[in-house]
């Protein structure tokens, strides 16, 4: 299968999963409300002091998303390989004919266009408010590079977020990441011998004082003829 395929079909499975998941729609909510309070604070100020322009309303908009996007972003990329190792269908999806970095690349992709959309979707409404309500002109320059800057501080902390989640957690030395060639097997799944040996030292390797506490304590675990009569 090339890897056009696995990356469609990765992300067809990975689509799905974002829209049963919360953090999507709370990334809608956020830009809604966000839109709503400047909205209403547009309309408080334009009956006192006139509308000041739909700009003047993006500026804000604008503004506030410096804060909101980085942990938006954050949110979405980094806990994407840990809950799908927690759920199972990291095991799942690799027993297929699947490639780790198609299916890494798909989950990036989706993810950052789920951000992204919406984020355009509420700008352009903003502007269209202000033509209807206002008969401002929609000021398509302006939205046109706050969507670019507001799209490379989500692509920045998106590849954040991505590294992050290609980190392995502390203690697993390396053992639930996704590597270069897949992913080893987790908990309760069979481990070849070598492997198994490997992750057992050997008690001569410990040196003697240790070897010798060893003993001691086996010594002292063995039960006497007079404890058991």
């Amino acid at each position: 299968m090339s890897f056009a395929v696995q990356l469609r079909a990765a992300a067809r499975l990975d689509f799905a999963e974002v829209l049963r998941s919360r953090w999507i729609w709370f990334c809608v909510a956020t830009y809604a409300v966000l839109a709503g309070v400047l909205l209403t604070v547009g309309v408080r100020e334009s009956s006192i002091l006139g509308f000041t322009g739909t700009s003047h309303v993006l500026l804000s908009f604008s503004h506030a998303l410096i804060l909101v996007l980085p942990l938006i972003a954050l949110m979405a990329l980094a806990p994407a390989v840990q809950r799908a190792r927690e759920d199972g269908s990291l095991e799942l999806l690799f027993s297929q004919p699947l490639s780790p970095g198609a299916w890494f690349l798909a989950v990036c992709g989706v993810r950052y266009l789920a951000l992204v959309i919406p984020l355009a979707g509420v700008m352009v409404g903003i502007g269209v408010w202000g033509q209807v309500m206002h008969d401002d002109p929609i000021p398509w320059d302006f939205i046109g590079r706050s969507l670019a800057v507001s799209c490379s501080l989500l692509l920045a902390f998106a590849g954040i977020g991505a590294a992050v989640t290609r980190i392995p957690p502390s203690g697993a030395g390396g053992r639930d990441g996704i590597g270069a060639r897949g992913v080893v097997p987790a908990e309760g799944m069979p481990r070849s011998s070598s492997t198994t040996r490997s992750m057992v030292p050997s008690v001569s390797s410990l040196g003697p004082p240790v070897t010798c506490a060893i003993a001691t304590m086996s010594a002292s675990l063995i039960p006497t003829s007079s404890a058991v009569t």
